[in-house]
């Protein structure tokens, strides 16, 4: 595993393995949910349940740990997706928003606004995402309400769904 990243969720693995593991660790809080590449491979971005992590692919030295908007929300699995200009990112959140961020050439996440999919329910739970080809809509898989949801992301809010 020479030269390979092994990333370790703080408090899910005992030292005694981490000391005995092979390649180079980065330290992320939560549980790793899903990783994506932004800038045409150059950073490397890392889902967990708590932030949206940011590394230089090349050397995979961590840039930054950007926490949700919505803290006690969270990230919700797998839902990650970078649009064609390599600098726009979705993330879905635990229960019923989406997160919009720019990724700068440099690796650094800022924020955008949030999006409601939840259509007023408590819980939808946005998994996965994608994204037109000019990044101006996603299709988000809302777990809860087995429906799938056309998200304006220019305009903040949720076109109409589809149960599935």
């Amino acid at each position: 595993m020479r030269g390979e990243l092994l990333l370790v969720p703080r408090g899910d693995f005992r030292e005694e393995r981490i000391g005995r593991t092979a390649g180079q660790l980065v330290d992320v809080p939560g549980r790793l949910l899903a990783v994506e590449f932004a800038h045409g491979g150059k950073i490397l971005l890392v889902k967990t349940t708590t932030v949206l992590a940011s590394l230089d692919a090349a050397t995979m030295k961590l840039i930054q740990k950007a926490e949700f908007p919505i803290a006690k929300a969270g990230g919700s699995m797998h839902g990650l997706a970078v649009a064609a200009d390599g600098a726009s990112v979705v993330v879905s959140g635990g229960r019923t928003h989406l997160y919009r961020a720019t990724v700068a050439a440099d690796g650094k996440i800022t924020w955008g606004a949030s999006i409601d999919v939840s259509g007023g329910a408590k819980n939808v739970n946005p998994l996965g995402i994608a994204l037109t080809a000019d990044g101006q809509k996603a299709v988000v898989a809302l777990s809860m309400t087995n429906q799938l949801a056309l998200v304006d992301l220019v305009g903040g809010k949720v076109v109409t769904t589809v149960d599935v």
